[in-house]
């Protein structure tokens, strides 16, 4: 099941680059078996902490965009009546290219280190089940961002702030039970049998130290190393 695709399977990875580019590398003998089987990325399989290791592209478009300088020249060009990018008019853009270049944002493409990377090379590897050019179409074709349609997802910001205090939720139980809540409760998922799903590290460590409970395995203290 790992390594062919089935129709009651369903691939999934972190929005993280590094987790996005293992999984197309590892399984892309999966991924040929089935031309039309895409890969899945998931926010909350993203890595755990606040390192810049553990932020994503998204994360990253975010915080520019509220950043304190941000705010401070939208505030100088409303002050000389300067259009800004969410405005209409010259030099500015309107909402549908707005919304266009976020999209922009949103899509992930091939990076330059899988670019040059010797192994993955075309010219070097041509002939090779995968290189950089299959990689490039699999990013522009089948990588997708997967909503989650479940009530927990839903909630609104508020809310989540309640149940964290009230249940005294960390960072992890957040990204953990949203996953597990996709898993068993968004109907997307009800003829799936198999979830493969490639993620983190330290991640995968909380995972198994929130479910394991009182028993002891060696998941819940070691994990891969970088």
């Amino acid at each position: 099941t790992l390594l062919e695709s089935k129709q009651d399977s369903i691939m999934v990875c972190s929005n993280l680059r590094r987790a996005i580019s293992t999984s197309i590398i590892s399984f892309w003998q999966r991924f040929e078996s089935n031309k039309k089987e895409n890969l899945y990325m998931l926010d909350c399989l993203q890595e755990l902490g606040y390192g810049v290791d553990s932020i994503s592209q998204s994360d990253s478009s975010k915080v520019a965009k509220e950043s304190s300088v941000n705010k401070f020249v939208k505030g100088l060009n409303k002050m000389v009546g300067t259009p800004d990018s969410a405005t209409s008019g010259q030099g500015g853009k309107n909402k549908k290219e707005y919304k266009n270049d976020e999209q922009k944002i949103d899509k992930m493409e091939l990076s330059q280190f899988e670019q040059d990377c010797d192994d993955l090379n075309m010219l070097n590897n041509l002939k090779d089940d995968v290189n950089s050019q299959k990689m490039r179409r699999f990013y522009e074709t089948r990588l997708k961002k997967l909503e989650i349609n479940t009530k927990l997802a839903k909630m609104s910001a508020e809310d989540l702030k309640k149940k964290d205090k009230l249940e005294n939720r960390k960072e992890s139980d957040r990204k953990i039970e949203l996953f597990m809540d996709w898993v068993f409760n968004d109907k997307s998922n009800e003829n799936i049998r198999c979830i493969v799903a490639v993620g983190h590290s330290h991640w995968i460590r909380a995972f198994f130290n929130k479910y394991l409970n009182d028993t002891y395995h060696d998941l819940k203290t070691n994990k891969v190393k970088n």
